[in-house]
């Protein structure tokens, strides 16, 4: 189990499998600072200007993402414990709506459906834990 931060100049452009090395030279001509290919995306760091342009001009990417957290679950009850970990309120606040898309699975996490919603469990109950 462990929890990764990101700094907050760290974003994530998901792209179609085999796109990678495109994206992240395409990114890299926007200004990105670094890069770094993963399956059907690229890590890459900059200002929030730099998300921005990838938002507006990307070609490849489908969406740019700010990750917040990498989690190791090999469990729900080790996910619902770690996401409680987080400041959400950082995020958004308790008047907000939110979505979740989850993806990933394991033996223990068989239904994507069932981890995104006690993945909602866990932050609704961060916010009620706070008053």
């Amino acid at each position: 189990m462990t929890r990764e931060e990101f700094a907050p100049d760290q974003w994530f452009a998901a792209c179609p499998k085999g796109l990678e090395a495109l994206l992240a030279a395409e990114l890299e001509a926007l200004g990105a600072i670094t890069t770094r290919e993963t399956v059907a995306g690229v890590y890459f760091t900059g200002p929030l200007a730099i998300a921005y342009r990838g938002c507006l001009w990307s070609r490849l990417a489908n969406r740019i993402l700010r990750p917040i957290a990498r989690l190791e679950a090999g469990d729900s009850d080790t996910l619902y414990e770690q996401l409680k970990r987080v400041d959400w309120a950082s995020l958004f606040g308790p008047e907000q709506s939110f979505a979740i898309d989850f993806s990933g699975e394991n033996r223990q996490i068989r239904n994507t459906q069932f981890g995104a919603q006690r993945s909602k469990d866990a932050i609704v109950d961060w916010f009620v834990a706070r008053g």
